[in-house]
């Protein structure tokens, strides 16, 4: 019997030893692996509908980014093929959102971009999930989505001077920095 519990508390110490691992170590690397796909694709999408010329940077004017082509991007650099099927955005009038579908309910963040000081920054970050919000919080993302843009914007000579939210799409207005 004193053999049974030395090994119960043993095994009891090593899970929670293992559980407290993988809250110290490994959820801050899933944070940091989530933001740097987030970022990825939106720095991507960005450069794709922003494209910069060599030597030269991109030509400031309008852009449009549309919820299909955000969508396939942030597919395009989700490391995992099944949940890349799932994930979907959304852009109104009123706000992003982006979210994944699981089990037939939405799991979604969603905020509002706008233009302001030359920079795109996210206001009214939320997420309907409280494990989405528990692994990568609403504004950790937001400020990962604007970093993205605002970054790729720097390095080409541009400042985001306008962002107009309309059904489907977003209007991006540059002009030189």
């Amino acid at each position: 019997m004193r053999i049974f519990l030395i090994v119960a508390a043993s095994f009891g110490g090593f899970l929670v030893v293992c559980c407290v691992l993988g809250i110290f170590v490994g959820l801050p690397q899933l944070r940091d692996e989530l933001e740097s796909e987030v970022h990825e694709a939106v720095s991507t999408e960005v450069a794709r509908r922003i494209p910069a010329i060599p030597g030269t940077g991109a030509e400031p004017g309008e852009y449009i980014i549309t919820q299909e082509s955000l969508q396939a991007s942030i597919r395009e650099n989700a490391d995992n093929e099944r949940d890349a099927e799932n994930l979907f955005v959304r852009i109104t009038p009123a706000q992003v959102e982006v979210g994944l579908v699981s089990r037939g309910q939405d799991a979604t963040y969603s905020g509002v971009p706008a233009a302001e000081n030359g920079q795109l920054v996210m206001h009214d970050m939320d997420s309907n999930n409280r494990f989405f919000e528990f692994v990568l919080s609403p504004d950790r993302l937001g400020r990962t989505i604007a970093e993205a843009v605002n970054s790729y914007l720097a390095q080409n000579g541009l400042q985001l001077q306008s962002l107009e939210l309309q059904d489907g799409q977003m209007v991006l207005i540059t002009v030189e920095a």
